[in-house]
């Protein structure tokens, strides 16, 4: 009876062994999040793009800051895929996350650092 519940002891142990380790390893990277506030990012973008056009610009800087502006277009989506990349999380907009988790990264801020030069 003794090696049984020896045995039966061990067998618990192990599987919970193996589900922490599993829960560690493979379930909660795959579930890791980040999220940035894109709108924030792309209304940063426009102010200094609404700044640089109505300080009297000329042609000259109208079409600078146009070429700015594409530039930025062009740059924030692969910024955006790097970050999923550099972080080894899926990255989502703020809007759609629904009360923050404390495990949850907030990237805007590495976001807008890359991209508003």
């Amino acid at each position: 009876m003794r090696p049984l519940i020896l045995q039966l002891g061990m067998c618990i142990v192990s599987t919970l062994a193996g589900i922490a380790v599993y829960d560690r390893v493979i379930v909660r990277p795959a579930t890791a999040i980040g999220v940035v506030d894109a709108v924030q990012v792309y209304r940063e973008q426009e102010a200094l793009l609404v700044k640089a056009l109505s300080s009297g610009a000329g042609d000259a800087e109208r079409t600078q800051a146009a070429a700015h502006a594409r530039q930025f277009a062009e740059r924030i989506s692969g910024e955006m895929a790097k970050l999923a990349q550099d972080c080894g999380c899926l990255v989502v907009d703020r809007s759609l996350v629904v009360g923050m988790r404390p495990d949850v990264r907030d990237l805007t801020p590495l976001l807008r650092q890359r991209v508003l030069r």
